[in-house]
């Protein structure tokens, strides 16, 4: 849980805040709990309200990861990265259509103009960030 609490100080260094920040309770039992604590001191059942710096409320994340058979330490990482996430900041699911509808117009697009178009919107509205490169390149030959 020590990680929780470095990643919570790290958010609020970088100006993000909570309306009830994260706070590990009982650190020495197997399974300790994560509670939302309000700016007046008062302990809630979970973290919420995960805000920019800005102060609006943080969008809708999700973790996109190849899966195990093709990549285990991939795969393990994006499971490890989204638990210690959902510690922080839970939420019930985060459906993201937007980014698969986008991603299946870029690679059916017509023309590199239109191919172009789908890619600026998904590097301006979906940033990403690699959390893992792969060591092992691919190539394929279509003769």
């Amino acid at each position: 849980m020590e990680r929780v609490v470095q990643a919570v100080a790290l958010l609020k260094e970088a100006g993000f805040f909570w309306d009830a920040e994260p706070k590990v309770v009982n650190p020495e039992a197997g399974r300790p709990t994560i509670m939302g604590v309000l700016s007046n001191g008062d302990e809630v059942p979970a973290p919420t309200g995960f805000r920019l710096p800005s102060g609006e409320l943080c969008p809708e994340l999700q973790l996109l990861s190849v899966s195990p058979d093709y990549d285990p330490l991939a795969a393990a990482l994006a499971r490890l990265v989204a638990t210690r996430f959902r510690y922080m900041c839970p939420v019930d699911s985060i459906p993201n259509p937007l980014y698969d509808q986008e991603a299946e117009a870029f690679i059916w697009s017509q023309s590199p103009e239109e191919a172009r178009k789908h890619e600026k919107i998904l590097e301006k509205e979906l940033p990403y960030v690699f959390l893992a490169m792969p060591l092992v390149k691919e190539a394929v030959r279509t003769d």
